[in-house]
C-alpha cells in the first residue's frame, strides 16, 4: 500500500513481444548488415582492380 496516499500501488502489466517475432527482427538486421558488408567488399575489390592497387 502507498503510505502517502493510502491507496494500493498498481502496476501496469504489458504483454511481452512474441519471442519468434523479436528474434526474426534481429535476423533481418544481421542479414542486412551482412549484405552491406559484402557490397562494400565488392566495391573495394572493384576499385582495387580499376586503379591497379
Amino acid at each position: 500500500m502507498n503510505r502517502r496516499a493510502g491507496k494500493p500501488i498498481t502496476k501496469k502489466v504489458t504483454q511481452l513481444v512474441n519471442v519468434e517475432e523479436h528474434v526474426e527482427g534481429f535476423r533481418q538486421v544481421r542479414e542486412a548488415h551482412r549484405r552491406e558488408l559484402i557490397d562494400d567488399y565488392v566495391e573495394l575489390i572493384s576499385d582495387c582492380l580499376l586503379y591497379n592497387l
